[in-house]
């Protein structure tokens, strides 16, 4: 087995990949919206799956692994998210005040609180902060995933895996159940926090059992297999439990195991540019949603209202997020901030 794929799982190194992963999902987020969505319906909705999983991985990672300290762990949620979401709000609310894209107060305050997505859940939609609802269900899934650490931290791992992975499943069957009940959208069902966890839940149970056996052979192909077969599953699943159950199962596996999977497929999400994107990808899933909205009201055209979105959404990277998580993640722990995943 080459060097680069036998090293122990237990060492603590940066994962290019995973950046790439991320870049993908911001990507395929960016197809959906500005054009791929009008021939294969909620084709966006992928590039959030993908987002799922990869943070199941990555939370399980520092709050089950490195075993970060809970206060510390809320302290860097806070750093990562709410300068550019707070920023993101302010500016469209003034630019968008007396257009079809206002808002009041309520509706920011939904968002910064972040319940907005069951209130779109039950029929509120929100425009320009609707795409907010996938960062809703993160947070949420963090929140209970930190409880779950600081409760089971003296107790042993398969009572931690047990607890996550069940917290997964049941959000999995509850999820194929609604979609099964429901009359209108599926969709509008995976808005939902105790629906769309499973995927971060499942990818963070199936992390923290499967770990010790990552540097095995067989995950130099069970990787790329699984990716591939959940895009199937999603592409051409007819019933929940393939498009939902089984894909969000095979995301988790795809994600968990790319860092020890074949240098061929590995270097595909190694990519400067591709990670990158994967940097950036939380403020340019922010920012190109008013301008999917612009495009969508005919006021600029797809590709200029893309190019907007992307720039300004490096731009909120490097100017207001990136900056702004340094400042505060150093207040918070007193000492220089090293750039982590979390």
């Amino acid at each position: 087995m080459p060097p680069s794929i036998a090293r122990e799982p237990d060492q603590a190194h940066h994962i290019p990949a995973l950046d790439g992963w991320r870049g993908l999902a911001v990507i395929v987020v960016l197809m959906g919206h500005f054009g791929a969505d009008r021939y294969l319906p909620n084709f966006s909705s992928f590039g959030v799956d993908l987002f799922f999983v990869l943070s199941g991985r990555l939370m399980a990672d520092i709050l089950f692994v490195k075993q970060m300290p809970i206060p510390m762990f809320f302290a860097k949620r806070f750093a990562r998210v709410y300068p550019a979401l707070f920023v993101f709000i302010l500016i469209t609310s003034l630019a968008f005040h007396g257009t079809f894209g206002e808002y009041d107060l309520k509706v920011a305050a939904s968002a910064l609180t972040f319940t907005l997505n069951y209130a779109m859940a039950y029929g509120h939609p929100f425009s320009l902060l609707d795409h907010i609802w996938s960062l809703c269900v993160e947070e949420h899934s963090y929140i209970l995933l930190a409880l779950i650490a600081f409760a089971t931290r003296s107790r042993s791992k398969p009572i931690t895996w047990g607890i996550i992975f069940a917290a997964g499943l049941m959000a999995l069957i509850n999820g194929v159940i609604r979609v099964h009940m429901s009359e209108g959208d599926p969709g509008v069902v995976m808005w939902r926090t105790d629906v769309a966890m499973a995927g971060i839940f499942i990818s963070a149970a199936l992390f923290i059992v499967l770990r010790p056996s990552l540097h095995r052979d067989h995950w130099t192909w069970i990787a790329p297999c699984a990716l591939v077969s959940a895009i199937l599953a999603r592409m051409f699943g007819v019933d929940a439990i393939v498009f939902f159950g089984v894909k969000t199962i095979l995301l988790a596996m795809a994600v968990i195991g790319i860092e020890y999977s074949a240098p061929w497929f590995r270097r595909n999400f190694e990519g400067n540019m591709l990670r990158f994107v994967g940097q950036c990808s939380f403020s340019i899933y922010l920012w190109q949603e008013p301008f999917f909205r612009l495009a969508g009201s005919g006021i600029l055209p797809s590709a200029l209202s893309l190019i907007l979105g992307i720039a300004c959404g490096v731009a909120s990277y490097d100017l207001i997020e990136r900056p702004l998580r340094a400042t505060l993640n150093a207040m918070f722990s007193r000492r220089p901030v090293e750039q982590t995943l979390a």
